[in-house]
């Protein structure tokens, strides 16, 4: 006889709602996985327009109001759904930033940095129905994104050092006290060394804080000319202010209007070369994380930055007619190619083949050192290609003449009398894989420094300057460690392979030459190139 346990009826019947309840709760959890879904659509929707939106702010930053106008269109761009409109660009919390940055009134969800070089864009946020949350009562949910984008500098920077108004040629930018053994760097009338004052903005990319006060000898300058200015400046007359005065020191982040890109600041007083020298050449640790700027690398051919030991430190000892790039063809001076300085040989580092080169040109060059003889090349150059003779200060004139001249400049496509058109200092082969910079814009002796509204006669005590452009210089020769009026522990000038041994980090003086715009490629050249994008600044993402 079989018999059956009436138990497994009973079981039988238990499972059923415990498969009816599994099931609920698997179409839930689809339910949710589903709306998760969504969600993550949702905001990884949100970044790409957020992040679309902060480049392309970025690209305005100096005007407030291109900055939001911008940020709110590219947001909308690719949005789905409903615009964005101005107030809700405002409905975010304005005390709610970073450090550094500060909301735009009217539109806090907006923000830039103390430099004006950052932007920060926060989408507002927005809720968006559940498709099943529903079922578990969610019916909506919250989703919103930010990005910070920043304007990169990769290309030369600001020096606070300034040129007198009107200087060409060679010039000395920081003059010495009168034991510097050169006559255009033995000065100190009025206690001017050629110093000019900026305060630190507080920069996150720079890594500096926030000091506008007093003249910064013992801090910010070493910084500045190592690093160079950890804010924009403008140019006076035009551009953000126009021609009201706003000074560096009295705005900004420490004045009562809290305006950027000042196109004015005071001098520094004194001579202090040991200041100068640790930020030129000597020390090794900046805001930044960089060295001085002579140990800052140089462009890399493939084998590395060329550099030579001066005081312990290798420095960079590439000369500027060795960014001349090919110039078959180009509306430039016979003298500015490449064999008028390097000989027909080529060899950049020897400087004394004058091979190719006029014979009386040659015949005067001879009894100068290699240095004065490439600087003296240089100068040919230059006044050759801005159509003017050269007499080499007055020291030179072609006596085939009748009556005898200076060297009229031969090649450009004009004649002797205009000057030529196409860039000299155009060298592109550099090693350059993520930024396509020009072989010049590497060097760390390429900068830019303002020029100054007063002549160096008008220099006298704490003076007040405002900047009437923005030049191109490259930075020649270093007057360093202890002078005597006939000579200096080193005097060291790019592409000679100079060494010296000794101890110090006192430098006098430092001669450099201005370039003509027209001679740098693309716009290098140009008043606004030092914060131009895609010259000598980049947008990039940040946060």
């Amino acid at each position: 006889m079989l018999i059956r346990s009436s138990r497994h009826n009973g079981e039988r019947g238990a499972v059923l709602p415990l498969i009816a309840l599994s099931i609920a709760a698997l179409m839930g959890f689809a339910a949710l996985a589903v709306d998760l879904g969504n969600v993550t659509n949702a905001r990884r929707q949100d970044q790409i327009n957020v992040d679309q939106a902060t480049l392309a702010a970025a690209q305005e930053l100096g005007d407030e109001s291109a900055v939001v106008s911008t940020a709110i269109a590219f947001t909308n761009r690719n949005n789905t759904a409903a615009a964005f409109t101005a107030a809700d660009f405002d409905g975010c919390d304005a005390a709610d930033q970073p450090p550094r940055f500060t909301a735009i009134s009217g539109a806090s969800c907006v923000s830039i940095d103390n430099t004006g070089n950052r932007v920060r864009v926060v989408l507002p946020v927005r809720e968006s129905d559940t498709v099943f949350g529903a079922v578990l009562g969610i019916s909506e949910f919250d989703h919103s994104a930010e990005a910070t984008a920043a304007i990169v500098p990769l290309g030369g920077s600001v020096l606070p050092l300034g040129l007198p108004n009107g200087a060409s040629g060679t010039v000395c930018l920081k003059v010495g006290s009168a034991n510097v053994p050169d006559a255009d760097c033995n000065d100190n009338a009025a206690g001017n060394f050629g110093f000019i004052n900026f305060a630190f903005y507080g920069s996150a990319a720079m890594n500096t804080g926030v000091d506008c006060t007093g003249n910064g000898k013992n801090g910010r300058l070493a910084n500045n000319i190592a690093a160079g200015l950890d804010h924009d400046i403008s140019v006076w007359g035009t551009g953000v202010h126009g021609a009201v005065s706003v000074l560096d020191l009295q705005n900004g982040p420490c004045g009562a209007g809290g305006l950027k890109y000042p196109n004015g600041t005071d001098t520094v007083i004194g001579n202090i070369p040991t200041v100068f020298g640790r930020g030129l050449y000597a020390d090794d640790d900046f805001s930044d994380g960089g060295p001085a700027r002579l140990q800052r690398p140089g462009a890399d051919y493939g084998s590395g930055p060329v550099t030579t030991s001066i005081a312990g430190v290798d420095l960079d000892d590439v000369p500027l007619y060795d960014y001349i790039g090919d110039l078959t063809g180009a509306d430039v001076p016979d003298s500015c190619h490449r064999e008028q300085f390097v000989g027909v040989d080529g060899v950049v580092d020897t400087g004394d083949d004058l091979a190719g080169l006029d014979p009386g040109v040659a015949q005067h060059l001879e009894s100068k050192t290699l240095p004065d003889r490439m600087v003296a090349l240089i100068e040919r150059c230059t006044q050759h290609y801005q159509g003017n003779e050269w007499t080499d200060g007055g020291a030179y004139f072609d006596n085939s003449n009748n009556p005898p001249t200076g060297e009229l400049p031969l090649g450009c496509s004009g004649g002797a009398s205009p000057a030529c058109e196409d860039p000299v200092f155009n060298a592109d082969s550099a090693v350059d894989v993520e930024n396509d910079l020009w072989d010049i814009q590497h060097s760390p002796r390429f900068a830019y420094v303002p020029e100054l509204n007063v002549t160096s006669s008008q220099l006298n005590g704490n003076t007040t300057v405002l900047f009437v452009d923005i030049r191109p210089v490259f930075l020649q020769r270093v007057f360093g460690g202890n002078c005597n009026g006939t000579g200096c522990d080193f005097i060291f000038d790019p592409g000679f392979q100079q060494t010296y041994n000794g101890n110090t980090e006192k430098a006098f003086a430092m001669k450099a030459f201005v370039i003509p715009g027209a001679m740098l490629p693309g716009r290098l050249g140009d008043s606004d190139a030092p914060y131009a994008i895609g010259v000598n600044r980049f947008i990039q993402l940040v946060g």
